[in-house]
């Protein structure tokens, strides 16, 4: 909204978008260490590993200092590959963090990171026999930091151990990195030599052509509203301001519910103008879910799009509500992700 009102100039845009961005990956890490406690499954997706590492880089090293001369090598292009984006982010964090760490007392610091092709050699299937692809990609992540010495590197991977002082260190970054290559059919390898540096080797299949096309994204036109009515139901009073607003600008009519029971009331008024509920799930009074049953009663083809800052499948847990995915958004999401679902919602409708 600060953007479509305020004029920024270009510094104070990208500034904006750094926020942005800096928000949306930590409710994206949050959201993975859940997932990680829980040990549920993890969601993948077929994407071309090169320019997302080119992005994951340029977030990661937003930490480090500009002293340590840092860049990024591409020697190759189209390295698709089935993974979960959040948690090679985390793992490029964790050992980019690890790697800064080990930086400290030098006077010419620097982290190189590598990305490449790798077809197994018949050594490295023998000492790899868990690994089964035709081709890797590799991601090679090196310091000239202090090493790593020879008696502590074959314990680096396991949980709690750390190097690092009391209080520096939780001992689980390079234990979930080693977990998270691993449920990508992948490993991570390590070389050290203390004094002289560290590098850290990835190694993720690559997918085969047919699943490389189905990653390719194709541009979408964007459309807005052209005046459809929207209940948006929330018990949070700055939420509803902001989010009336943003939808209005998006072009649709907003109507305001602080909750389950005032939203059957407001619809039971206004059912015929009514396009789509925008329905929060946690509330006062009467949850998101009691409110859709009463909704349901009154006109069972109603379109609701759930909204939920908690764990989606923790809440509808032997609940009457279908899974599709586009039926839930889990906050915070962009004002883009949400109109795309409206929209696609009201050609539902229209259908």
């Amino acid at each position: 909204m600060i953007k479509r009102k305020g004029n920024p100039d270009s510094e104070t845009l990208n500034r904006m978008d750094n926020v942005g961005d800096l928000v949306m990956g930590a409710s994206d890490m949050i959201r993975q260490l859940l997932t990680f406690a829980r040990k549920d499954k993890v969601k993948f997706q077929y994407f071309d590993l090169t320019p997302f590492l080119e992005e994951a880089y340029k977030l990661a090293t937003v930490s480090i200092s500009a002293q340590i001369n840092t860049r990024f090598e591409n020697n190759t292009q189209d390295l698709f590959v089935q993974a979960n984006g959040t948690q090679l982010q985390q793992v490029l964090m964790n050992i980019l963090n690890n790697a800064r760490d080990a930086l400290r007392n030098k006077k010419k610091p620097a982290i190189i990171i590598k990305v490449e092709k790798y077809k197994p050699s018949e050594r490295f299937k023998k000492a790899n026999p868990e690994l089964i692809a035709d081709t890797y990609a590799t991601i090679t992540i090196m310091d000239n930091g202090d090493g790593i010495p020879a008696d502590k590197i074959d314990k680096i991977f396991e949980p709690f151990f750390t190097t690092k002082e009391v209080g520096k260190g939780t001992g689980l970054g390079l234990a979930m990195c080693y977990g998270a290559i691993q449920s990508h059919h992948g490993t991570i390898k390590v070389q050290s030599e203390v004094g002289k540096g560290t590098a850290f080797k990835i190694y993720l299949p690559i997918c085969n052509e047919e699943f490389a096309e189905q990653s390719t994204m194709t541009t979408l036109s964007v459309t807005i509203g052209n005046g459809e009515t929207i209940l948006f139901v929330d018990d949070d009073q700055k939420l509803r301001e902001a989010q009336k607003e943003a939808l209005e600008m998006l072009g649709y009519k907003v109507i305001e519910a602080k909750n389950g029971k005032e939203a059957v009331s407001l619809f039971q008024e206004h059912q015929t103008s009514i396009d789509l509920i925008l329905m929060n799930l946690n509330m006062p009074i009467m949850g998101g879910v009691k409110a859709a049953e009463h909704i349901r009663a009154i006109d069972n083809n109603v379109q609701i799009v759930f909204l939920t800052g908690y764990d989606k499948d923790a809440t509808f847990e032997g609940g009457f509500l279908p899974s599709a995915e586009e039926l839930i958004l889990e906050k915070p999401y962009t004002m883009e992700k949400l109109n795309r679902v409206i929209q696609k919602k009201l050609l539902n409708t229209e259908g």
